[in-house]
């Protein structure tokens, strides 16, 4: 599931299910780039294969919708939008 939309100042959250005990990094393109927000660091997923991120949306990030690109160490890829409102 995804936070979307979500305002500005906001905690967004996302969370996928992948592989097991795999680890997954996330990138959140803004239109300013590949979000250095805190608590978007690479995480591993549990025995069930979920993973997941909160961080929060910057009170100078752009009303729009942006890609989110969330993969794996093993090469599994996923990919959805958040919208920023």
């Amino acid at each position: 599931g995804i936070t979307s939309p979500v305002s500005r100042n906001e905690i967004a959250k996302v969370q996928i299910q992948g592989e097991p005990n795999t680890q997954y990094t996330i990138e959140v393109h803004y239109s300013s780039g590949i979000s250095k927000a805190e608590g978007l660091e690479s995480k591993t997923s549990d025995s069930d294969g979920y993973v997941g991120w909160e961080w929060k949306i910057g009170g100078k990030t752009k009303p729009g919708t942006y890609k989110v690109v969330i993969k794996s160490n093993t090469g599994d890829s996923k990919q959805t939008e958040i919208t920023v409102k």
